[in-house]
């Protein structure tokens, strides 16, 4: 049975310099009304949890080579039927990411490449990953869009 979780921890934050603020910035944005604040600081937990139930989506910026990784402390991921891993990038500017997962204290490996404006869904099994997913790694590769980098 598939269950919908999210991460609940953020395990580490670099903030590479090339964007317009020091780290980490991002900002917040009504989908909705069309308006936003970016960027801007923000808490690193805005990765963290559910959905936002109002319109209002407030998101982190990693502009070239900052990345976040965030780990899972309730619950674990592994490779079930489809897609198993969800991420979820705020306004379409042609901004990229790469996703990287491990599991306990092993090396990061390279589950694939996230795109801007839209939800991206990889599938464990694409890349033989076998046992359970405790982190998720997301790097940003540039610095488009209003609050430059990958939201």
């Amino acid at each position: 049975m598939n269950t919908l979780g999210f991460a609940d921890k953020v395990t580490d934050f670099f903030d590479s310099g090339a964007g317009p603020l020091d780290g980490p910035y991002g900002g917040f944005f009504n989908e909705a009304g069309g308006f936003g604040i970016f960027p801007t600081s923000v808490e690193l937990d805005v990765v963290l949890g559910e959905e936002p139930e109002e319109d209002v989506a407030e998101f982190l910026s990693l502009p070239t080579g900052s990345f976040v990784t965030v780990a899972f402390r309730d619950e674990v991921v592994i490779d079930g039927p489809g897609d198993d891993i969800f991420v979820t990038e705020t306004a379409n500017n042609s901004e990229r990411a790469d996703v990287f997962v491990r599991s306990g204290a092993g090396e990061f490996i390279l589950l694939g490449r996230a795109s801007g404006g839209t939800t991206n869904s990889f599938d464990l099994d694409d890349i033989g990953f076998k046992g359970f997913v405790s982190e998720i790694k997301i790097v940003g590769l540039d610095n488009l869009g209003g609050s430059p980098g990958y939201d």
